[in-house]
């Protein structure tokens, strides 16, 4: 069963600091609007995504996919996101996938998460964010 994100306003930020690359998550600080709040901060392991950040507003994250292999900061609003994902490879049960997958039109982007756990827990939090 899905879980519900609490609201931004009682997520536990503290958390940021654990999961940080200190440039990757003070460039996403440094380009938060006002009155934008970080909801959750992913660290990537592996391939793709870097660093994603779940904000009030947009999903941030430090990556190479776009730009031919250069590093971006990349922002996308939720309301541009067509799908949510969990990815797992042939001979593995998705109930323990590792990776999340998001597609903004026919752009896709990887989350390689350290668990099954905090797989979830993004692809939670994106999907509530869509659907709400």
């Amino acid at each position: 069963m899905a879980q519900v994100p609490l609201s931004s306003a009682s997520l536990d930020t503290s958390a940021v600091t654990a999961h940080d690359g200190r440039a990757d998550l003070s460039a996403v600080r440094n380009n938060l609007f006002d009155g934008e709040a970080i909801d959750r901060v992913y660290r990537g392991h592996g391939s793709g995504v870097q660093l994603l950040a779940l904000t009030s507003q947009r999903i941030m994250m430090v990556e190479r996919t776009l730009w031919e292999g250069r590093l971006a900061l990349t922002s996308i609003p939720y309301g541009r996101v067509t799908a949510v994902s969990y990815l797992a490879e042939d001979n593995q049960s998705i109930d323990i996938a590792t990776t999340v997958g998001i597609r903004v039109a026919s752009l896709a982007f990887e989350l390689n998460c350290a668990d099954a756990e905090q797989a979830r827990q993004a692809h939670d939090l994106i999907s509530w964010t869509l659907l709400h």
